[in-house]
């Protein structure tokens, strides 16, 4: 679920604010407020077009779990779209190039932030015998990736990607925020084919 509302406010500017309630949990006991992340976006916005380009200035603060454990960032994005056809965008949590061969066949490359904070309400045994209970599970990665979209018809679309997951953050901690247990995670190679449905 996001909410997501956008204005214009003085001729080329804008502004956004995103909210997306999340619940990131095991499961294992009833839900809590613990389980509930509220991530939350407020960005200011510059549009400006040029003869054969559109160009989007965002900037601005988010709340979010790009970096693992939720805290506020700041966002910066620069997007150049030009004839339709090639898409740049550069900035945090994303940058990617776009290329639109035609109308069925598009290949791009990005590198993105990503991360989770889950809540495990159970009990977790380390080395069968120490235990700890209410505790987060915290990651984090940076990926690099290469993706084909193939157009079958209207809203069927055949994707496969393949890139590199740089993992920078994977441990448990416990209540107060202290790391008790780091997974030591090493990155790596990845490939994944799907296909997607568009509601439109």
């Amino acid at each position: 679920l996001t909410i997501d509302y956008k204005k214009m406010i003085w001729e080329n500017w804008g502004f956004n604010v995103k909210i997306a309630p999340t619940m990131d949990s095991t499961l294992k006991q009833s839900v809590g407020s613990e389980d509930l992340l509220l991530n939350m976006d407020g960005l200011v916005s510059l549009n400006w077009s040029g003869v054969k380009t559109i160009s989007k200035f965002d900037f601005g603060i988010s709340y979010n779990t790009y970096l693992g454990q939720p805290q506020f960032l700041p966002i910066i994005n620069y997007n150049l779209l030009i004839e339709d056809k090639w898409n740049i965008s550069l900035g945090f949590p994303e940058t990617r190039l776009e290329r639109k061969i035609n109308e069925r066949n598009i290949i791009s490359t990005n590198a993105s932030a990503s991360g989770s904070y889950s809540n495990v309400s159970s009990s977790i045994l380390f080395n069968g015998i120490d235990s700890l209970t209410n505790t987060k599970l915290v990651f984090n990665d940076f990926d690099f990736g290469l993706e084909y979209l193939y157009r079958i018809q209207p809203n069927f679309t055949a994707s496969m990607k393949s890139g590199y997951s740089l993992v920078e953050n994977f441990n448990i901690q416990d209540k107060e925020d202290e790391i008790r247990y780091n997974f030591e995670p090493n990155g790596s190679i990845y490939f994944s084919m799907g296909l997607k449905y568009n509601l439109k």
